[in-house]
């Protein structure tokens, strides 16, 4: 039996954080990010910042680090993505760019952003080719509407993801209205240096 701590600090390791966190959540890190003590499911998409992967501008996912500067946005994110899953039924939790060795078990494979499907794909045939079993997909935002692959994807796969119905079509369209505050520089939700 894995304990949901160990589940939730490998899923906070497979999201690419370096900080240390033990099995409560307890980080040490320098932060300026408000807080609003009604937080609702989701409410720290508003931390993380739009990135382009450099090549084509239109391509925006969310870039997660923000979320490593406040331990409660990294506890709701690691909570609301192992909801749907049995504790139970994973060993390991693998983040897709830092996989490693896996033999004849049970995988939960996670990333920020799942879009074309394509990255998970070769991460499910990695898994699969090693004789794991792919227990679910954890993901913090899938974009479906124009690809075919992500839908075929989470049909297959139990998958999780935190983007409420009412701002699908944002991601779908690689803008969430959050991040206007970065494009005006808003520091109220930066993290220091």
């Amino acid at each position: 039996m894995v304990p949901i701590g160990d589940l939730a600090h490998g899923l906070i390791y497979a999201m690419g954080t370096n900080r240390t966190a033990s099995r409560e959540f307890s980080l040490t890190v320098a932060c300026n990010c408000t807080m609003d003590e009604r937080r609702e499911r989701s409410w720290y998409l508003s931390l993380m910042a739009p990135r382009t992967n450099g090549q084509v501008a239109e391509i925006v996912w969310l870039d997660p680090s923000r979320l490593y500067c406040s331990a409660q946005a990294l506890q709701d994110c690691a909570t609301d993505l192992l909801e749907p899953f049995d504790v139970n039924e994973i060993d390991v939790v693998a983040g897709i760019d830092g996989m490693g060795l896996i033999l004849g078990t049970r995988v939960l494979l996670v990333d920020q952003w799942m879009e074309g499907g394509g990255t998970m794909t070769a991460a499910i045939n990695l898994v699969e080719r090693m004789k794991g079993k792919v227990a679910g997909i954890a993901v913090i935002a899938i974009e479906y509407s124009k690809h075919p692959k992500s839908k075929e994807i989470m049909e297959k796969y139990k998958c999780s993801h935190v983007i409420p119905p009412h701002l699908q079509p944002q991601i779908d369209n690689h803008y969430l209205e959050s991040f206007k505050k970065f494009e005006a520089g808003d520091a109220g939700h930066a993290c220091m240096s």
